[in-house]
């Protein structure tokens, strides 16, 4: 396997999709950070770290992110950029995928655990 395939199969071991509390039911892909990353969670799941580990979504439109009334149906291809500013004014989106990157975090703490025999 190539370096890059490499790369993609250790990512995607890191991926998961999440729902939306939004009409649509449009979802959100998180990359679980890497266990040297974790120290950065101590305080605490921050909406900085919501708009960072976020690499992709699906079944989100204009409409979810202008409002039914102002955006179209159409797809919107995935951007950082967007993603970050639009989540910071979605409270209850940012809980949502805090708690699931905090639950990727300890899913893989309690794989690690398992696998060590402890």
């Amino acid at each position: 396997m190539e370096q890059q395939a490499l790369i993609a199969a250790l990512r995607s071991a890191r991926q998961s999709w999440v729902a939306l509390p939004l009409p649509g039911n449009p979802e959100v892909r998180i990359l679980r950070p890497a266990e040297a990353e974790f120290g950065r969670f101590a305080q605490g799941i921050t909406v900085d770290h919501v708009a960072a580990a976020v690499d992709g979504w699906r079944g989100f439109t204009e409409a979810t992110l202008l409002g039914a009334g102002i955006g179209a149906e159409d797809e919107v291809a995935f951007s950082t950029s967007v993603w970050a500013e639009w989540v910071r004014d979605q409270a209850e989106c940012i809980q949502v995928v805090a708690r699931a990157i905090g639950q990727a975090i300890e899913s893989h703490l309690q794989a690690r655990q398992a696998a060590a025999g402890n």
